[in-house]
């Protein structure tokens, strides 16, 4: 081959992704061994967070209190739990889609949310 010619390829050239099933040669319905991590963690930090908040707890004092108390229980347990589910659901998706189109997602499930519980 001469230095002037420029060798052309012979088949259109065509990016595989990276991890991808075509690539590793996994079935597309069955899930990667990450997302069984990324699901052990998740279920694990809520288990945590509610062994954390619902644990040690003080029957002393008054009616009124106890109530108030258990509210912001219960209020900082679905934050908490929210927020590890957002987290695993953004770590998880982002193999597939782009950053914007979780965020996406993110605030339709919110919306959703506040619908139901406004109905």
């Amino acid at each position: 081959m001469h230095e002037d010619q420029d060798p052309a390829p012979s088949a259109p050239v065509t990016p595989v992704v990276s991890g991808s099933p075509a690539q590793t040669g996994q079935a597309w319905w069955k899930p990667r061994r990450q997302t069984w991590g990324i699901l052990l963690a998740a279920l694990g930090g809520i288990g945590v967070l509610a062994a954390f908040i619902f644990g040690g707890r003080d029957n002393s004092g008054d009616a009124a209190g106890q109530g108030l108390a258990d509210a912001f229980e219960a209020l900082s347990f679905v934050l908490g739990a929210a927020l590890v589910g957002a987290l695993a659901l953004i770590r998880w998706r982002s193999h597939y889609v782009k950053i914007p189109t979780i965020v996406t997602m993110i605030l339709g499930l919110i919306a959703l949310l506040i619908l139901v519980f406004v109905w």
